[in-house]
């Protein structure tokens, strides 16, 4: 049975003639057709409890418990996985995210109070802001619709003629006292019989009052909350179909102005003038199409009785005008909303809008990951992160290349190494990760002995830096004067070849490459090969006047002479030769091979392969 059809059976027991207010508050103590639970306190043990997320000294939102937050109302975790289709507590419920208890609510701590989310939606239905709206989870305290104070027996007698107004909630004393909005309110005195314009009081907001964090500018939270007139289904007409499941046409359900009253009073105070009053509060009273009247009827948040329920009996923003009876309030015993007069004491459960995205940018810091270059590496974990909480910086390097680190200020130098990086967000950063391809070092043993060309340049050593898997091109080591080329020694991994000019394959790992030279051969010159075979210094006759060279050529391939490296001049065209060592003193020289005509394996000369030392 609905509050109005109460109502209807006040009327019928009026017109029977009149009745004491026992007979009729008797008369409005329905039994309900099935059992409904009784309403009980709140047990955090049926929900999970989210820490403060707000710290009050800073005036900051907590970015980790915040997270927690999202954690237990999103699909993922973040801002963006919230559910903003008029998402109802039974839907939050079983939210799984995080580990979340599929049975259990979510409620969280703001201040001294717990708060239980109860509803997820926009501020205008399809678009704007997210808002979580809370609900408190537990009485707090007790307060009256009229009156001067909270404590005290006298609000005016219990039976004046025409009693609250019909826009009560918007000049009632728990809405500009009790919960600390301030402004105007109606008072009844002892003795009145009929409240008018003359009793409205005004109120200031006090810092001092238990309920300022919530309402009072200064304290800095309530520039996160969303006031009534900015919600779409505060701000409807009258509400009807799936948008008011328990189907009252009750005051105050909305903002309204054209929401119908129900009833025909006589009285001049019964007017609409401060009916929206309410509409720019931060703490507002829940109305009972919100909040439910039994389970038959769950309300637009979809509330269990269990979270419906609370120690005693609690006031909604509901309410109507009938004789003596005025308000409407939501009853322990289980039996939905009862119709009383003014002066009954009952706690007060207030609810506020909570602007998720707002709070998301006020504690945001945006993670910039690079990668010196793309072409060298990748890295994953850059974004948007909530202060106080944790992101993982991943770096990948492409095939060929290696990671050395992150760079945090700016100057291409590693300054973290380690990877993935996890670290705790506290402010917007960039970091940067340092790829790089393999370092090979290209030096000599003795600069004395020999020197080396390296991209033209002849020079001692040389630093490189390509790609695994590329080739550094035509390494030619010469000798200076007494001495002999021997090897190339790769000291990575522990290789050495005799090709000169070499043709190196760059490995996975930074290297030195170092051409060895010896003073045992007192020969003043060097022989270098062009691709196709090697050269070789066989010897010197007695006296060392005569230098002996053999070039050997690989399979397919022919000699075609003696060069000197840089005029290119012939010196001999057979491929073992003695040469004056005058003549050739200080010169490097090429042994040139031209691929043959017919190639054959040449099985007398084909060396591939062979590790040579003169």
């Amino acid at each position: 049975m609905s509050c109005l059809s109460k109502f209807k059976i006040g009327v019928v027991l009026a017109i029977v003639g009149v009745f004491s207010v026992a007979t009729l508050l008797t008369a409005f103590l329905f039994i309900p057709k099935t059992p409904v639970d009784a309403f009980k306190s709140v047990d955090d043990s049926n929900a999970v409890v989210v820490g403060d997320i707000w710290n009050s000294s800073a005036k900051a939102f907590n970015g980790a418990n915040f997270q927690t937050l999202l954690n237990y109302i999103s699909s993922n975790g973040t801002i963006s996985g919230v559910n903003t289709n008029e998402q109802t507590a039974q839907d939050i419920r079983g939210y799984t995210y995080g580990g979340k208890d599929p049975n259990k609510s979510v409620v969280v701590t703001i201040g001294n109070y717990k708060w239980q989310v109860v509803y997820l939606t926009r501020t205008n239905n399809t678009s704007g802001d997210r808002i979580a709206t809370l609900l408190m989870t537990n009485n707090d305290g007790t307060s009256r619709y009229g009156g001067s104070s909270d404590s005290g027996s006298n609000y005016g007698p219990n039976d004046f003629t025409n009693g609250y107004p019909t826009s009560m909630y918007g000049l009632s004393y728990i809405r500009a006292y009790t919960l600390n909005n301030g402004g105007p309110y109606v008072e009844i005195p002892n003795n009145s019989s009929n409240p008018t314009d003359s009793n409205i009081v005004n109120i200031n907001k006090s810092a001092s009052h238990k309920y300022s964090l919530y309402t009072v500018e200064s304290q800095g939270l309530t520039q996160y909350l969303v006031q009534p007139q900015d919600v779409w289904y505060q701000t409807e007409a009258q509400l009807t179909g799936s948008n008011n499941p328990t189907n009252y046409t009750l005051n105050n359900e909305s903002l309204s102005t054209t929401i119908n009253t129900g009833w025909s009073v006589s009285n001049t105070y019964q007017t609409k003038n401060y009916y929206t009053e309410w509409g720019d509060d931060y703490l507002w009273l829940p109305s009972i199409s919100e909040a439910g009247a039994r389970d038959s009827e769950l309300g637009i948040w979809e509330l269990s009785t269990t979270e419906r329920s609370a120690s005693s009996n609690w006031w909604p923003r509901s309410g109507f005008y009938l004789y003596s009876y005025h308000v409407a309030y939501l009853d322990s015993s289980g039996s939905g909303c009862i119709n009383t007069r003014v002066n009954r004491t009952n706690g007060v459960r207030p609810a506020l809008h909570l602007n998720l995205d707002k709070i998301v940018e006020s504690i945001s810091s945006n993670i910039t990951a690079l990668s010196n270059n793309d072409s060298y590496g990748t890295v994953l974990g850059g974004g948007s992160y909530l202060n106080g909480t944790t992101a993982t910086l991943t770096a990948t390097a492409n095939s060929g290349y290696k990671f050395l680190g992150w760079d945090t200020n700016g100057d291409n130098t590693p300054d973290i190494t380690a990877n993935p990086h996890t670290f705790t967000v506290s402010g917007d950063a960039t970091f940067t990760a340092i790829f790089e391809p393999p370092l090979v070092l290209i030096r000599t043993n003795d600069p004395n002995l020999g020197k080396i060309i390296v991209n033209g340049q002849v020079v001692d050593s040389a630093q490189l830096q390509q790609a695994q898997g590329t080739q550094i091109t035509e390494l030619i080591a010469f000798t200076t004067s007494g001495s002999a080329f021997l090897y190339w020694l790769d000291e990575a991994t522990e290789t050495m070849y005799t090709d000169n000019p070499l043709n190196y394959t760059v490995g996975s790992e930074d290297t030195t490459l170092t051409a060895v030279f010896s003073s045992a051969l007192m020969d003043g010159i060097a022989v270098a090969a062009q691709n196709g075979g090697e050269a070789r210094i066989s010897g010197y006759d007695d006296d060392m006047t005569t230098v002996h060279l053999t070039a050997v050529a690989y399979a397919g391939y022919e000699f075609a002479g003696w060069y000197t490296y840089g005029d290119n001049q012939l010196i001999s065209t057979s491929a073992t030769c003695d040469l004056p060592l005058s003549t050739v003193d200080n010169k490097l020289l090429i042994a040139h091979f031209v691929p043959k005509n017919t190639p054959n394996s040449n099985p007398t000369l084909d060396n591939t392969g062979d590790q040579f030392s003169p």
